[in-house]
């Protein structure tokens, strides 16, 4: 019980939200088309790995792209094989930096991909999200508490509230939001392009 209670603690602690705990009225948003994708989380290769969200979010960006068209991505079509493999470049953490291991991976499987800050500016992220970029994002809530998640859209609320919908590496879902700054700090963010 103590070891769910304080996952919990963690989730919660970084500012993420349900889809049905935020207001449903007043709002404009984007998505990248994320339906039916099985995202990793690190609960499922606990095991195998340790202070891995870095992988696991490298990992969500490969799942992206190979549900996106570019199948080979997805290692022997395993989610599990394809974390296994982008383990073995990323690590466990922490790790403050991905881009260039996911660079690492797309490369061994044959694709070129371009990788630019959005260092930590929701409007950038909007542009990336536009483009049809998810973007890897690093938060910290401490100075050693810091947690690796795929944003993968966005939504402002006419009151001026700013969300960035996520796969937030715990849960197989794309129904997670983010508040910008809240319960942690939006450190960097990268977006990626399939060149």
């Amino acid at each position: 019980m103590f070891l769910k209670d304080s996952l919990h603690q963690s989730q919660t602690g970084y500012g993420f939200i349900n889809i049905n705990e935020l207001p449903y009225r007043g709002f404009s948003e984007e998505k990248l088309p994320v339906e039916g994708i099985d995202w990793a989380t690190t609960g499922e290769f606990s095991a195998a790995a340790k202070r891995h969200c870095g992988a696991v979010c490298a990992t969500n960006i490969a799942l992206f792209f190979a549900a996106s068209g570019c199948a080979p991505l997805k290692k022997d079509d395993s989610k599990e094989r394809t974390f296994e493999a982008v383990h073995k470049i990323i690590g466990n953490g922490p790790v403050i930096k991905i881009a260039g291991g996911v660079k690492k991976y797309f490369s061994q499987c044959g694709f070129t991909l371009a990788c630019h800050s959005v260092r930590n500016d929701f409007e950038k992220v909007k542009a990336a999200t536009a483009k049809g970029r998810p973007c890897g994002i690093l938060l910290a809530r401490s100075l050693c508490d810091w947690h690796w998640v795929l944003c993968v859209g966005w939504r402002e609320y006419d009151s001026g509230g700013q969300y960035l919908r996520i796969i937030d590496g715990w849960n197989n879902t794309a129904d997670k939001f983010y508040h910008v700054n809240e319960g942690s700090r939006f450190v960097a963010g990268t977006e990626y392009i399939i060149k």
